[in-house]
């Protein structure tokens, strides 16, 4: 009986050293790879690789210590670039690493642009650790942290509020992709986000061209009875910039009406849409600005 029980205890304690820790645990275990450098435990370098979104770093480091070493890299860390010239980037996914005594190893690192003006990181363009971004940022890169949001969609989302860029440019060619991403925005900005968005061209050297060339979104009207629908699109002195319905019939009750101007050629500033029933009567108007 004596041996059996001695048996037990064994079997429980061998067991019990074997379990795997709960993950909230393991997670305190880990420090930010600014602290560890900054107490000589480990040697990080970054790199770029070329390009200024997705995994756009590589970070290499080195366990300077004898005992293992638990390394985060947050969500919200800002990477500055050796050379002003070229865009410091923001981590935007979450990287742990266990190290093992004097281990190197080499990583990527997801993050985005946090500079839409300045040039594209050229390949091997070290960076510094940096410092963790205002908390507006933050919370971006921990919300695009948890999600797989279209890469140029969360791009822009970072330049909305690194660069001020307009909350318009949250482009997606499907909304409901973004949907969570727009919401995010509109609460850190602490606005009702745009019903339109806006496209840019693509530039073969900026990231950012700045260059507009689409405005889409969805219209919603109501008809209290079948008429002919006319929507137009007026500059803000009023001029003419486009027909986008003439005198169509339409039956009465709710329309969702898809607009998507192409406005290349267009000159900044505020636009307003305007529909009106049997040719004359304002039915609704809203704006948008490029």
């Amino acid at each position: 009986m004596k041996s059996t029980l001695l048996i037990f205890l064994f079997c429980f304690v061998l067991f019990v050293s074997m379990r795997p820790e709960p993950t909230a645990l393991k997670r305190e275990r880990f420090v930010s790879v600014a602290d560890l450098i900054k107490e000589g435990k480990v040697q990080a370098k970054f790199f770029g690789v070329g390009i200024f979104q997705g995994n756009c770093i590589l970070m290499k480091v080195k366990n300077n210590t004898t005992d293992t070493v638990w390394l985060l890299l947050e969500p919200g860390r800002r990477l500055l670039a050796s050379d002003s010239i070229y865009q410091d980037i923001l981590v935007a996914k979450t990287k742990r690493l266990q190290l093992l005594p004097w281990a190197e190893t080499t990583t990527q690192v997801y993050g985005f642009c946090c500079q839409a003006h300045d040039h594209t990181p050229i390949n091997d363009l070290s960076f510094s650790v940096g410092y963790m971004a205002p908390p507006s940022l933050i919370k971006l890169a921990q919300v695009i942290d948890q999600h797989n949001f279209p890469i140029a969609a969360a791009q822009a989302s970072v330049w909305i509020l690194s660069d001020h860029l307009l909350p318009a440019s949250l482009y997606n060619e499907d909304p409901n992709e973004i949907r969570l991403l727009k919401q995010t925005l509109g609460e850190i900005l602490g606005i009702k986000m745009p019903w339109y968005a806006i496209e840019y061209e693509k530039d073969n050297i900026l990231a950012y061209s700045g260059r507009h060339l689409r405005v889409s979104g969805t219209l919603n009207y109501s008809l209290n009875q079948n008429t002919l629908v006319t929507i137009t699109v007026h500059s803000k002195s009023g001029r003419l910039a486009k027909i986008l319905m003439n005198s169509s019939p339409a039956s009465a009750g709710t329309h969702a009406y898809d607009v998507n101007i192409i406005v290349k050629d267009w000159p900044k500033g505020q636009y307003t849409i305007f529909v009106h029933q049997d040719n004359a009567n304002l039915n609704m108007k809203t704006t948008f600005e490029l």
